[in-house]
């Protein structure tokens, strides 16, 4: 039974598309049968992969205003085409000079999850979508050769290839079928007769198709080894990789993504893989890609004009894919479509579609499913259900209204029932201070989330902190990505380096960068960002790099360690925020700005008061963290033993009052024990010395 003073319709707001389990009957079905075909015309039939697939029309949603269910939307069309498509939803990215970049982030950090993980559900280890894209690609391939040799033996091989990708995950404990991968993916006449003929189909990819292989093969099949499969995901998404794993994959120079690059060619890469995952994703499923949120674009006009090339290339160049755009009316018109070239505009389907409001019929579902979710009282619940003066009443000079709206009309229904005294007028920051709770609590459990999100940290140190007291200057551009965030104190300068690469050389040329401004002034400090899902830098393998790192974190590097929680309190400001921005809430973008700086306070100074260790406050610091030697022995039997075995099942087998940190620091601190952060579960392994 619901606690008494809980208020049914309190949520209303939709922040996690993938959270919504409810579809009023008949609200806005138009809108969702119109991308539900467009998503099944771009659908292989009869199993079979498809070539020239391509939405050439992007789908605009527009909405009166906000509170009209544009994010409700998305998330009944992730429900209603899962298993058939492959949902995307992206973030406003913050650089209009490197789009592609966020966008292929986004797409590989959602293929680096499972299909069915929900917010609500527990983690499970069930396959992730990028590993049912690899079976799915190489099932089909492999289903296409063979039925070109019209074999009536083959014929029930080639069925039961062309399954759902699914069923065909059990193939990797098939020793016999992964052989017969192994050796036509090692048969460089064989690649090549496979990737001429998709070509002739019309599979042009910007990578040979022989690489792609290989990469999703080595993903798909080599469970044990996490390094490898990391590599995998941080070759696809354009980053560079060790020359151990370039060797592993047999990636041959032209290949290989270069440790430095330009943004303008970094940007360049990620459009070539997103091109490329979606050609190849005529084997699988297509992508639905939703841009939400747009308001961000609006912010300044290069924002605009660039969020506009990148969908115009979408639709121009991206097979097997659809866009979806969701709007509200006004700041289309006056703050995006203005910035929008014509050819750009041309890219969208016409006519526009239109969210509609809520009618009575569709609002009395609404309140008796809300009713019957909180599990309120029957008696209670008739004390609204019963009402028909008050309820006619919300609809008496129109026929629809937001459904946000009825809902907050609802709730305060609901609270004038629970006490009859009149509430107390409410103080901004005390409801701006609840938002931002609901937020954080909310992202806590979505661990879709709580990853690497540059566009997310650019914001918060270039834009939201512009106004923290005492930064006498602050600079970052996002019409400039070559020039991070810089905070200016009266003795320090602060460079934010959002580096999500895992590559040593990458990280030893910010170390030797850092190590160059030693003893000069202002003093400069290179401040770079590690989330929980990454791997700790440095890597015990990089033996020309760690004595650098080292050294530079003695003097002016600064790896900001952030656990899960420092996310969901930083990303929650970027949710609050965005509630403003979109006119969710009645606070406006200044007011929000000031109290979120006014939260992150303590964040900010963590920063700002960066020590400068000596060696002997570093060694006593290290000298604190480290394990016992008793427990690290103790760690270090137990994965040698086991060989491969997760973090949660490591704890069940050490004492119950084992800490879990020291426990995860004696693997990092054990040459011979990897430890390997992913979507679902922290993997320790063994690892044998050469």
């Amino acid at each position: 039974m619901s606690a008494p003073n809980r208020n049914p319709f309190a949520d209303d707001i939709v922040d996690d598309p993938r959270r919504v389990d409810y579809c009023v009957p008949g609200l806005n079905e138009s809108v969702r049968h119109r991308v539900t075909e467009a998503i099944d015309a771009l659908i292989p039939a009869g199993g079979k992969p498809t070539y020239q697939a391509r939405a050439s029309k992007a789908l605009l949603v527009i909405s009166p205003r906000a509170g009209f269910g544009k994010s409700h939307v998305i998330g009944s069309l992730f429900k209603a085409l899962a298993g058939r498509a492959t949902l995307v939803n992206v973030r406003p990215f913050q650089d209009a000079d490197s789009p592609w970049k966020s966008i292929l982030m986004r797409l590989v950090q959602e293929l680096n999850f499972p299909a069915a993980l929900h917010s609500s559900q527990p983690a499970q280890r069930s396959a992730v979508q990028l590993e049912l894209f690899a079976h799915g690609v190489l099932g089909q391939l492999v289903a296409e050769e063979l039925a070109l040799r019209h074999r009536s033996d083959e014929k029930q091989i080639i069925a039961f290839l062309r399954q759902a990708p699914e069923k065909l995950v059990k193939l990797k404990h098939k020793s016999a079928w992964r052989r017969y991968l192994q050796k036509r993916l090692a048969d460089p006449q064989w690649t090549g007769r496979v990737g001429q003929r998709q070509l002739q189909h019309g599979l042009n990819l910007h990578t040979p198709l022989s690489t792609w292989l290989a990469v999703l093969y080595h993903y798909a099949y080599d469970d044990q080894n996490w390094p490898l499969k990391q590599a995998c995901v941080d070759w696809i998404g354009g980053e560079p990789i060790d020359p151990e794993w370039t060797r592993a994959l047999g990636l041959r120079p032209a290949v290989q993504v270069p440790a430095q690059q330009t943004a303008g060619q970094s940007n360049e890469l990620a459009k070539s893989r997103l091109l490329d995952l979606c050609q190849l994703a005529g084997f699988y499923r297509p992508f639905l890609i939703c841009f939400d949120q747009t308001e961000t674009y609006g912010k300044s006009a290069e924002l605009a004009r660039a969020w506009a090339t990148t969908i115009t290339d979408l639709c121009d160049e991206a097979k097997h894919q659809l866009t979806l755009i969701t709007v509200n009316l006004d700041p289309w018109e006056k703050r995006l479509r203005p910035f929008w070239e014509q050819a750009s505009l041309d890219r969208l389907e016409t006519p526009y579609l239109r969210l509609d409001g809520i009618n009575q019929t569709q609002a009395r579902a609404l309140l008796e499913y809300r009713l019957a979710q909180a599990e309120v009282a029957k008696k209670t619940a008739a004390k609204i259900l019963d009402d028909a003066h008050w309820f006619e009443g919300l609809f008496k000079d129109r026929a629809e209204k937001s459904v946000r709206e009825f809902l907050r009309d609802c709730a305060s229904r609901w609270a004038a029932l629970q006490s009859p005294q009149p509430a107390a007028p409410s103080e901004g920051k005390s409801d701006l201070a609840a938002l931002f709770a609901q937020h954080r609590r909310d992202l806590t459990v979505k661990p879709r989330r709580l990853v690497f999100d540059r566009d997310n940290l650019f914001w918060l140190f270039n834009e939201l902190a512009n106004g923290i007291t005492g930064i006498s200057h602050l600079s970052g551009s996002t019409q400039n990505s070559q020039r991070p965030p810089r905070w200016r104190t009266a003795d320090k300068e602060f460079v934010f380096i959002l580096e999500s690469s895992n590559h040593w050389k990458r990280w030893h040329n910010i170390a030797k960068a850092s190590l160059q401004r030693r003893g000069k002034r202002p003093k400069q400090v290179f401040v770079c960002p590690r989330t929980p899902e990454q791997t700790p830098i440095p890597k015990p393998s990089w033996k020309v790099a760690a004595p650098d790192i080292a050294a530079a974190q003695q003097s002016g590097l600064f790896i900001l360690q952030l656990t899960q929680e420092d996310l969901a309190t930083l990303y929650a400001a970027q949710e609050l925020y965005a509630d403003a921005l979109q006119g969710d809430i009645e606070a406006d973008v200044e007011t929000v700005s000031d109290f979120l700086r006014q939260q992150l306070a303590p964040f900010w100074q963590r920063i700002l008061e960066w020590p400068e260790p000596t060696a002997t406050a570093a060694a006593t610091a290290v000298s604190a963290s480290a394990p016992t030697p008793a427990l690290a022995q103790q760690v270090q039997a137990i994965v040698r033993q086991k060989k491969f075995l997760s973090l949660e099942e490591l704890m069940t087998q050490l004492p119950d009052a084992t800490d879990r940190q020291a426990a995860l620091d004696a693997c990092n601190q054990s040459p011979d024990v990897g430890v390997h952060v992913g979507p679902q579960s922290t993997i320790l392994q063994w690892l044998r010395r050469k």
